[in-house]
């Protein structure tokens, strides 16, 4: 049982940093777009500037929570 625990919450911190680097790499065209569409590009960068520090922030915690 110990053993299928463990594969499972592998399987899931594996999912969880793919989901997050898909997301992030998403936004990064969201400037791009602003500016193409005329939207506020100011407030899509600090988007960007704020989601690519919570990336730091967040993958060692989950890390660390995952080895709890």
């Amino acid at each position: 049982m110990g053993i299928f625990v463990t594969s499972i919450q592998s399987v899931l911190a594996i999912l969880i940093m793919i989901a997050v680097g898909y997301f992030t790499q998403g936004l990064n065209w969201l400037p791009i777009l602003a500016s193409n569409y005329h939207g506020e590009v100011k407030f899509a960068t600090n988007v960007v500037v704020a989601t690519s520090v919570l990336f730091i922030v967040v993958v060692p915690v989950i890390m660390v929570i995952q080895s709890i």
